[in-house]
């Protein structure tokens, strides 16, 4: 069976197993990187809540074995929850900024592959990147969400864009401040095998605590000087991806061109594509406190 098929044949299955879902729209969402994926939107009674599944990672889990009846299950379970549950904080959400003023943060993203998505979106340029914002949402039992903040919310919500600016670094100074530890201690917490200390102890991996969109430490205020001065000087950034970046001291051992090479290399095999971050290193000169590309 084709994607194609199964997906006719999953909706199919949908509608029979849930008789109030009344629509089921086909729609394509942009990701993060220009990544495009095809979703289903199960619309009921009330069209404000119209959770999205998307038909090719449903495929994936077909091809290894499960049923169509079982997936579509899944998704008919999925669409009763939004229903039962209903995230509560979205109620209102253009009524009252100061209500989520503080559940703003920041998020740094590859500038070139987002040139559309950015249209729509609030930023601001860093270096050949942008960081944008998003609203953070808990939900019960099914942990975070968030909403992308979008360029006609400052206008929605009666403030100014510079405004959301400011809280969305603020906040995310004081949630989610940078973190920075080696590499090999990163890698034990997360179970994998790693180098020991003996081996490298000058790869350091900067995020946040949560490892969750962490990337944008280095563009957080006065953090490059931080970095240069618990370093001992010059270090290279490797954007590894959004969620962190690897720093490494320039001890003038390392070649730049060497490094992006490696970074491409991984980035093409390993890194998910909506997670890639950048191509290239950058280097943090410390006499001159200035960050640039390689």
């Amino acid at each position: 069976m084709d994607l194609y098929t199964f997906t006719e044949e999953l909706e199919k299955e949908i509608r029979k197993q849930e008789q109030d879902i009344l629509e089921i729209d086909r729609e394509v969402i942009r990701k993060n990187n220009g990544v495009c994926l095809d979703a289903m939107i199960l619309r009921g009674e009330n069209r404000s809540i119209a959770p999205a599944i998307y038909p090719q990672q449903l495929f994936s889990l077909y091809q290894q074995g499960m049923s169509i009846e079982a997936l579509a299950r899944q998704a008919a379970g999925s669409f009763r929850e939004a229903f039962t549950n209903p995230v509560r904080e979205l109620d209102g959400f253009f009524d009252d900024y100061d209500r989520f003023c503080d559940k703003i943060y920041c998020r740094l993203v590859n500038r070139g592959k987002n040139l559309l998505l950015l249209d729509e979106l609030l930023s601001e340029e860093w270096m050949d990147l942008a960081v944008t914002y998003y609203c953070r949402m808990r939900t019960e039992g099914r942990g975070c969400g968030a909403i992308q903040i979008r360029r006609g919310f400052p206008e929605d919500w009666g403030v100014d864009e510079k405004r959301i600016r400011e809280d969305a670094w603020r906040n995310t100074m004081r949630d989610y401040p940078p973190f920075l530890q080696p590499l090999y201690q990163a890698m034990q917490e997360l179970g994998g095998s790693a180098p020991e200390p003996a081996y490298d102890t000058r790869l350091f991996v900067l995020s946040n605590r949560e490892k969750f969109l962490g990337a944008v430490s280095i563009a957080c205020p006065g953090e490059t000087e931080h970095l240069a001065a618990e370093l001992g000087g010059s270090f290279y950034v490797i954007p590894s991806s959004i969620h962190e970046c690897l720093v490494l001291p320039d001890d003038s051992v390392h070649d730049p061109e060497e490094l992006g090479e490696i970074l491409r290399s991984v980035n093409s095999a390993v890194v998910d594509p909506q997670e890639v971050l950048a191509d290239h290193v950058y280097r943090y000169d410390a006499e001159e406190k200035r960050l640039r590309e390689c």
